[in-house]
């Protein structure tokens, strides 16, 4: 008798465990993985891509960047994996300038780029992007002016209004279904509320159990 509170804690653990993954499987349904739009192209030399004095006036000089970017507005990078040769594989898994809709990658001088995927999230209700682009390439060295407003050594930015190189106005636009999410957080804290109900049942039962004999 003095053990019927076993299956009672295992049921409520059970069901705290049960609707934390139950709840969280919708929200990292949410990632998805486009192509990169020049995937016919690969691999890419980064002279092909060149972008303006305006847009590589911070770019390193020993270095050349590489400068993705997804379309629209309502889609961000979560990863991006990119090949080069020379060079090999990278996993970049932090974005921006501006915002972590603009990915930036750094090659050997020289080197081509042979690969790249990307793991992608979008705002909820919205629709999946097509692609993702690679805006264009920085291959130094830095020009000795940049634009105003921009700290010496800060990583490039897109110039004022629309960032370049968008995508938007290129062929294939976004044909998935929308997907919502919940969030992970407070999933957990749930999870987690639920265990610590089914500790505070075990302390008491066992208390109980104890001023009984």
């Amino acid at each position: 008798m003095r053990h019927r509170w076993l299956p009672r804690v295992a049921v409520v653990l059970a069901v705290g465990a049960a609707s934390v993954f139950a709840w969280s499987t919708p929200a990292l349904a949410n990632d998805y993985s486009p192509p990169l739009n020049q995937a016919a192209q690969l691999p890419i030399s980064a002279e092909d891509f060149l972008g303006s004095q305006e847009q590589c006036a911070n770019a390193p000089a020993d270095k050349t960047l590489w400068h993705f970017v997804l379309p629209g507005t309502t889609s961000h990078f979560v990863q991006l994996t990119v090949t080069f040769s020379p060079g090999g594989t990278q996993v970049i898994n932090a974005f921006g300038p501006p915002n972590d809709k603009h990915a930036f990658a750094f090659s050997q001088p020289g080197a081509v780029l042979t690969a790249a995927s990307a793991t992608v999230s979008h705002d909820a209700g919205a629709e999946h992007v097509a692609f993702f682009n690679l805006s264009h390439t920085c291959t130094g060295p830095t020009p000795p002016t940049s634009p105003p407003g921009s700290p010496p050594g800060s990583p490039p930015g897109s110039p004022p209004g629309s960032p370049p190189g968008d995508g938007s106005s290129s062929p294939g636009g976004g044909g998935g279904l929308p997907v919502t999410g919940a969030s992970l957080v407070g999933l957990i804290v749930v999870g987690l509320g639920l265990v610590a109900g089914g500790a505070v049942l075990l302390f008491f039962r066992r208390r109980r159990d104890h001023l009984a004999t």
